[in-house]
């Protein structure tokens, strides 16, 4: 027999697909699955096991696409089997779970996704291991959703004066509802009319003239800062909703690259943080330098098993493109759910919060 996890779904509904019950069945196994976007199965096998699970699945299933997912501890395998009844993981019904902000401080901790206990995931921007993140995934694979619902989690958990946003949207349906709102660092960046340098410039000013500030006051980082100051200093955080679009359209593609590398080898210490989101993850796009210094990728589906490769996220080409994601930082990857927050859904509270 195999060991298998129970897990508490999120949305308190339990379900087993027909065609799992066909193949646990077979293999005289029970397992309870997660409601998300997708049911997850997370069994313990030995190695010589999971091709055989992964082959039985396909012929007792019969349902479609489905995914697999292998190397999380040893010899853990994930199945993710599209379900006709989904349900979305909105962004309103985890606003409560929220982190409360420190008033001084503010929250450095923005959502990730919902794993498969129904936890919330976090990453501290403030940490090195998480100070500026990639975010790839295929069109339609929920990366703008990732990207706002992100962003809102900071604006839920912040003022305007400990967190300022830089929204650089070249494909403009990204934030269209954020235009008015106070934790704006500058207006939005819609490249064809505004230069996105410009603002990349001022954040590299932005850096410096703080680095000049925690140098008299002996400080290494933004903490130190406000709290020897006693006032708050925003953390900024920076996010392009499709930066391959940026650089590939852009007369200063040069300049553009070389700020993007700037703050994301330095800026961290300052409060200021990269969210760069793209469909394209090939090298010529995100290089060499820029990739080292942004340390954490958000993985949603890509289109090939070289583009997962990239990124270093195995099986982010079998994702089922629904918001479902690999969360890849130190270590192996995480399988989580991204929030779903759809443009121009945005409550009136959040856009104009603070």
């Amino acid at each position: 027999g195999h060991s298998v996890i129970k897990y508490t779904p999120l949305l308190k509904e339990q379900l087993i697909h027909p065609a799992l019950q066909r193949l646990l069945d077979h293999r005289r196994g029970r397992i309870a699955v997660t409601v998300l976007a997708a049911t997850v199965v997370v069994l313990f096998l030995s190695l010589r096991g999971i091709a055989g699970v992964y082959t039985d699945f396909l012929w007792f299933g019969s349902v479609g696409r489905s995914s697999v997912w292998t190397g999380i501890l040893g010899a853990r395998i994930a199945i993710d089997v599209a379900r006709p009844d989904r349900r979305a993981v909105s962004f309103a019904e985890l606003r409560r779970m929220l982190p409360r902000p420190d008033p001084l401080l503010g929250n450095s901790r923005m959502l990730v996704g919902v794993d498969i206990d129904g936890r919330l995931v976090f990453i501290d921007l403030a940490q090195p291991q998480h100070c500026h993140v990639r975010v790839v995934g295929t069109a339609g694979s929920g990366k703008s959703s990732w990207m706002r619902a992100a962003s809102a989690s900071l604006v839920e958990t912040n003022t305007p004066a400990t967190l300022r946003l830089g929204l650089i949207d070249p494909k403009r349906n990204g934030f269209t509802a954020w235009r008015a709102s106070p934790f704006l660092w500058a207006p939005i960046v819609h490249p064809d009319e505004t230069s996105a340098l410009e603002v990349l410039t001022g954040l590299i000013e932005e850096m410096e003239s703080r680095y000049r500030r925690m140098a008299e006051l002996e400080v290494d980082d933004l903490v130190g800062l406000v709290r020897r100051e006693r006032r708050p200093t925003p953390r900024i955080v920076c996010a392009c909703d499709e930066y391959a679009d940026l650089v590939t359209t852009s007369d200063e593609r040069q300049e553009v690259e070389e700020a993007i590398a700037r703050l994301g080898a330095k800026a961290r210490a300052a409060g200021i943080h990269l969210v760069l989101a793209t469909q394209t993850p090939r090298r010529e796009i995100i290089g060499g330098t820029i990739k080292a210094n942004l340390p954490t990728c958000v993985g949603l589906r890509v289109s090939s098993e070289t583009e997962a490769k990239i990124i270093e996220t195995p099986g982010a080409e079998l994702l089922l493109g629904n918001g479902d994601l690999l969360l890849r930082s130190i270590g192996a990857p995480r399988r989580l759910q991204g929030a779903l927050l759809a443009a121009g859904r945005e409550s009136p509270e959040l856009v104009a919060s603070g």
